[in-house]
């Protein structure tokens, strides 16, 4: 049956049934058309962004009566509004991140009521997350660069470690690291935890966090260790893959 989940919970669960939707089949590249002086037609350019993409939900309600319908259209609303993941009957496992922006004017018969639910999301379409070893070649899904979280626990002092992926990039970070210390870092935000609390200050200076592109490869963590020699750490890199 049609249906579709709201952070996690069900539509029927709120007493709400979906008749159809309507989304675009892919996200569109963000273009810019420029008039030339003295040349038929406009210059596109375009950037590598991507638009934002609007879910159309067309749903109705049932009740026994118009009163028994407006509550359940009061309940409905309360429940679905402002951020939050919105997943489809018809792409199991797959969610994508935004905000409901609009409720139209409900259309209340004595049995139901019809309304259509706007919902503006992410481009992208996420799926279940993975975490996966560091050190390790890997499959990275989806279809869209992958920016997660790479999390070390260190096994010695240290003054600096670097993380890199297969593909070249690479970020160090600096400071007085001690054995057992838990070091996070979020490709997504950059941002940096030590031991649960903001670290950002450890980032080597001109450091830049990267993206995996999809198919296989590897992210490696080392650690400094004496006369310029590193050692492997073992960590996890957790990700959300991508679907444009």
């Amino acid at each position: 049956m049609s249906e579709f989940t709201f952070n996690g919970v069900s539509c029927q669960e709120k007493g709400i049934t979906l008749l159809d939707y309507k989304q675009p089949a892919s996200s569109s590249v963000r273009v810019t058309y420029v008039d030339i002086p003295g040349r038929d037609g406009s210059l596109a350019v375009s950037q590598p962004v991507y638009q934002d993409v609007t879910v159309s939900l067309h749903c109705a309600i049932l009740g026994d009566d118009r009163q028994e319908i407006q509550e359940a259209l009061r309940q409905a609303a309360g429940w679905m509004r402002g951020q939050g993941e919105l997943s489809l009957w018809d792409q199991p496992g797959l969610s994508r991140p935004g905000t409901v922006v609009e409720w139209s004017e409900a259309q209340v018969n004595r049995q139901w009521a019809e309304f259509t639910v706007l919902f503006q999301g992410s481009p992208f379409l996420l799926g279940e997350e993975q975490s996966l070893p560091l050190g390790s070649a890997v499959q990275v899904k989806g279809t869209v660069p992958a920016r997660g979280v790479a999390t070390v626990t260190l096994p010695d002092d240290t003054s600096r470690i670097r993380i890199t992926s297969s593909h070249g990039e690479s970020l160090a970070l600096i400071g007085s690291l001690k054995a057992g210390q838990v070091i996070s870092v979020d490709m997504q935000t950059g941002n940096i935890q030590l031991d649960g609390q903001p670290a950002n200050r450890l980032m080597e200076l001109g450091g830049q966090t990267f993206a995996m592109p999809p198919g296989t490869g590897t992210i490696t963590c080392e650690a400094l260790q004496d006369r310029d020699q590193y050692q492997a750490v073992e960590g996890t890199f957790r990700y959300r893959p991508q679907w444009r």
